[in-house]
């Protein structure tokens, strides 16, 4: 490829050859192939390097069925039909550049939605037999197998999936998807099938994700700040509060390190190569400078108390209380799941039910009263330049934006306005005082921002 702004090269190994293919008349013509089967040396973090044996070892084996198609006399690059598992066995070879977070992730849908057809033959599976597949996950009733029924007499039931949110359904038939474009380009597909893939044509129909909407109603906030410091445990309270404070993403804030916050500064830094940036698919340097997010004194008095008991002062900030009993290892015990001590909260304001990621939407919605500059509440929520600017329906803004003097000024207002906000919400809930304003539309940016996983 060509060089980058730094002089680097991408390089890939390219395996090309002439494959015969109908012409459309009765007989066959040639036509050029080329197929990336992946990379020389990585340059980015996370890139898997493909090593030259490898790479010479599946160009040698792709000539030889070549050969041994066209001996047999049959059609096509190859003559071995290829099932659900032998499809995805070759995921690393056909995919070898997707990031490792996406390769887990179709790890785990495959695993738990498809394996079940493992000794399939793909081009077996029609659109006709997809498009049951997704209205039987919708409605929690494809069967993968059996299981032993509970209370141990021994008989068997059907082990079901679902039901399924469009947004998960919809992943999974992206997976699903997958398994034909790696089958079609190893010639894995039976002649009728190639060049097709029902799998994504089912996809069509599973609908529109669900929007996100839930968060905490600012008529309830103020008396949720007050049960959180009454009723859990200070580190589940501080937890809770960083995330109505910062609106951070649930893999930034589980994460969040002390090193990662300048006291002196007052500001929150992290390396656009982390989880829950929204920047690692960019092309991105190795030593890209890190996001700089201003923090409101409200969160800094937070993280400062718990760094005065913190076993490592450059470590987690979210460490546990003590260690374990009778644990052996050096490693600083973590909080993990604050949903138990969560549970207080929720009853206090009536048994309204939040997720980690609710409070972030609580974030974008106190912002959007609080703040007089909307976009300033999104770039602190870390958004995705391309989807604020859909959004907002303005040319493409570069995450460079964020580190420039004038919107570092407008990021560290929105957020002591966020938190002057929360405070007053509180206080008048001590007092009795009911709110007496109506619960905001998000604007659009900020409605972008918050539906951001």
């Amino acid at each position: 490829m060509k060089a980058d702004r730094d002089g680097r090269v991408r390089r890939s190994y390219v395996h090309r050859y002439k494959d015969e293919v109908p012409d459309g008349a009765g007989g066959m013509t040639k036509k050029d192939r080329k197929e990336v089967l992946g990379l020389v040396e990585p340059l980015e973090k996370g890139d898997v390097a493909l090593p030259y044996e490898e790479a010479l070892a599946t160009v040698l084996n792709a000539r030889k069925a070549l050969r041994q198609a066209k001996a047999s006399g049959a059609e096509g690059r190859t003559s071995t039909r290829l099932t659900v598992e032998a499809a995805w066995s070759h995921y690393d070879l056909v995919k070898p550049t997707n990031k490792s977070a996406t390769k887990i992730k179709e790890s785990d849908q495959y695993e738990r939605y498809l394996s079940h057809l493992r000794h399939r033959f793909l081009d077996e599976l029609d659109l006709r037999f997809w498009l049951q597949y997704v209205r039987d996950l919708k409605t929690g009733t494809l069967v993968v197998g059996q299981r032993p029924r509970a209370g141990g007499s021994g008989e068997m039931e059907p082990e079901t999936r679902g039901p399924l949110a469009n947004a998960t359904l919809i992943g999974v038939m992206n997976t699903a998807a997958n398994l034909y474009i790696i089958a079609d380009k190893l010639g894995g597909l039976g002649p009728d099938m190639r060049g097709k893939n029902p799998a994504r044509d089912a996809r069509k129909e599973v609908g529109t994700p669900n929007k996100r909407t839930g968060h905490i109603p600012l008529s309830l906030l103020g008396k949720a700040w007050n049960a959180s410091d009454q009723l859990c445990s200070p580190w589940w309270r501080d937890l809770w509060r960083m995330y109505v404070l910062t609106g951070l993403r649930y893999s930034l804030m589980t994460e969040l390190r002390f090193d990662e916050i300048d006291f002196e500064r007052g500001v929150y830094k992290v390396s656009p190569h982390k989880k829950g940036t929204k920047r690692r698919g960019r092309d991105l340097a190795e030593n890209a400078p890190h996001i700089v997010i201003p923090l409101s004194t409200v969160a800094l008095e937070i993280l400062a108390r718990r760094r005065q008991f913190a076993p490592d002062p450059s470590g987690p900030v979210w460490f546990a209380p003590a260690r374990t009993r009778g644990r052996k290892t050096r490693e600083i015990a973590l909080l993990s799941d604050p949903r138990a001590s969560w549970t207080l909260i929720e009853e206090a304001i009536g048994g309204l039910h939040f997720t980690p990621h609710d409070n972030r939407r609580t974030f974008a919605t106190v912002g959007s009263v609080a703040a007089d500059d909307v976009f300033a509440v999104s770039l602190l929520m870390m958004h995705s330049g391309g989807t604020l600017a859909k959004a907002a329906g303005i040319p493409d803004i570069t995450v460079d934006y964020i580190a420039t003097a004038e919107a570092q000024d407008k990021m560290r207002a929105a957020a002591e306005a966020i938190a002057q906000h929360v405070l007053k919400l509180a206080k008048n809930a001590a007092n009795g005082v009911a709110y007496a304003g109506k619960e905001p539309v998000l604007p659009p940016a900020l409605e972008a921002a918050a539906q951001e996983a």
